[in-house]
């Protein structure tokens, strides 16, 4: 009698040779899981090929949609009556092309040139400043409007600041002349 119940057990166990295997939940949630991260990170690849840095793919993400860089062109103390050249990087993180149609500075001392011009998706516009320091010392707080057909974004500011110091003149004259 004991043998007949060993044998049913034995029954029991086997299993036919072209059954598949049996895989826990564990282990099928385990093998999601990699799948997920295999997808995640080609998605993650492509998201930083296409907007250049992993910092615009989170901006897209935010929902910025224009990156612009710097925000405020920071002069710090400058001679009076002089001509500076700062640059803007402006990047489109939008899915479609882009056109900056142009600037208009709050001051006449700031001249943008080289408008309009297409941004396509993903790619960096580089926007040159050519800025005239007062002929007196005083501060420089400026804005520079750049217009485009972004929808939602038809505006971007950028700021100039700075103090331009008539004593920088002196003491750069003084050097010169030792």
């Amino acid at each position: 009698n004991g043998t007949m119940t060993d044998s049913a057990a034995e029954m029991d166990s086997v299993v036919p040779e072209n059954s598949p295997p049996v895989r826990s939940f564990a282990h099928t949630f385990g093998i999601l899981l990699c799948i997920a991260g295999i997808l995640g990170g080609l998605l993650l690849l492509i998201a930083r090929v296409h907007f250049g840095s992993f910092r615009n793919v989170q901006k897209f993400v935010r929902g910025e949609r224009l990156s612009v860089s710097p925000h405020t062109v920071d002069l710090g103390r400058v001679s009076i009556s002089q001509q500076l050249t700062a640059t803007v990087r402006i990047t489109n993180l939008t899915l479609g092309h882009v056109t900056l149609l142009g600037a208009k500075p709050s001051c006449g001392c700031i001249a943008v040139a080289n408008f309009p011009v297409t941004i396509r998706s993903g790619a960096t516009h580089v926007v040159p400043l050519r800025i005239h320091t007062p002929p007196r010392t005083e501060r420089i707080d400026h804005r520079v409007t750049i217009f485009t057909n972004a929808g939602g974004l038809e505006q971007l500011n950028v700021y100039v600041t700075g103090v331009a110091d008539e004593s920088m003149n002196s003491t750069a004259l003084s050097l010169r002349e030792r």
